[in-house]
């Protein structure tokens, strides 16, 4: 049993983990024995509550603050076994708009947690990266492939990838890599992510938008499987010299799909849900993408789960129930 750390706890997967971590998600026990919430963002009310009333959870510990706080995030990880850096801009658009901003939040954040790992002492360091940085290759990519990078938010990835193996290399700090496809599940509320943002339409009556056809396809994995490769990476013993996995199901989903699933698990449920609008192909967007798995499977003795249409009407359940008033 051991003291996690974990960046952006309060966030989508973040809370998923914590949760995972805390015994609370159907796991037999806690994996932790202390959880530290490092997060600029306070957690919506209750967010942590069913982990923290869990029989023999462990101690979770909420510390606000910023990953471009050097000196509080290297307080704060005193005496951390494991480090998860999830803390981030996730917004490619945002990146394209403003590069600077994504330099700081995720190449300067990220070799903070570095550091701050570095001087801790901690015994793993797993980055949460993401498939961008092979998003103008062909599919499926792999972690073989060379990166092809298309906005400044891939190019923050790949160096937040850079340092992690630097560090490995001149400090011994053990770092590993994973490369996220696109992530859905429950306590997406706030999350950008494709799913999140058409179910939070179909919920205030608004239509889908749907950027050409429809036809381009995404790699989704449910958030679960995602924070199970994070608890594995972060245990795991053998060296890792900023190891990079790519983290996906191998399958390809079009957008039109994932809008149909979303609009009849809508109606299934009694709601109304108007048209699909389409509108113009955006310059830029990758017509295809999906991520070779193997190699996470093979080393962490994993599979994801392909359960994709009972998920999304599951996670339809979780919005549902969230935005209807308790009593």
């Amino acid at each position: 049993m051991s003291r996690w750390f974990v960046t952006g706890g309060n966030g989508f997967i973040g809370t998923n983990l914590v949760r995972l971590l805390a015994g609370a998600s159907g796991t037999a026990e806690p994996l932790a024995r202390e959880i530290v919430i490092y997060d600029s963002t306070p957690a919506p009310a209750g967010r942590h509550a069913v982990a923290l009333g869990a029989d023999g959870a462990p101690e979770i510990t909420h510390v606000t603050g910023d990953i471009l706080d050097p000196a509080a995030l290297t307080q704060a990880m005193e005496g951390a076994d494991y480090v998860v850096h999830l803390a981030a801009s996730s917004s490619v658009n945002r990146s394209v708009e403003d590069p600077f901003f994504d330099l700081q939040n995720n190449v300067i954040g990220t070799l903070n947690a570095l550091q701050a790992a570095r001087t801790a002492g901690v015994k793993k360091l797993v980055f949460a990266s993401s498939s961008a940085p092979l998003a103008n290759a062909a599919p499926p990519i792999h972690e073989q492939m060379a990166p092809d990078l298309g906005n400044p938010y891939a190019a923050g990835k790949l160096a937040g990838e850079a340092y992690c193996q630097a560090f490995s290399s001149c400090y011994g700090l053990q770092t590993t890599v994973l490369r996220f496809s696109n992530v859905f599940g429950p306590y997406s509320e706030r999350s950008s992510g494709v799913i999140p943002t058409f179910i939070r339409k179909l919920l205030a009556g608004q239509p889908i938008e749907i950027y050409g056809d429809g036809s381009a396809t995404r790699d989704f994995i449910h958030v679960s499987d995602i924070c199970a490769v994070i608890a594995k990476a972060a245990t795991d013993t053998r060296p890792s010299r900023g190891t990079v996995f790519h983290v996906a199901t191998r399958t390809e989903t079009s957008i039109l799909k994932i809008a149909t699933l979303l609009v009849e698990a809508m109606r299934a449920r009694g709601f109304e849900t108007p048209e699909l609008l389409f509108r113009p192909e955006r310059v830029g967007d990758v017509p295809r993408s999906f991520s070779e798995n193997s190699k996470a499977r093979q080393f962490f003795n994993w599979e994801p789960r392909n359960t994709l249409e009972k998920d999304v009407g599951d996670l339809v359940d979780w919005f549902i129930a969230l935005n209807t008033p308790k009593g």
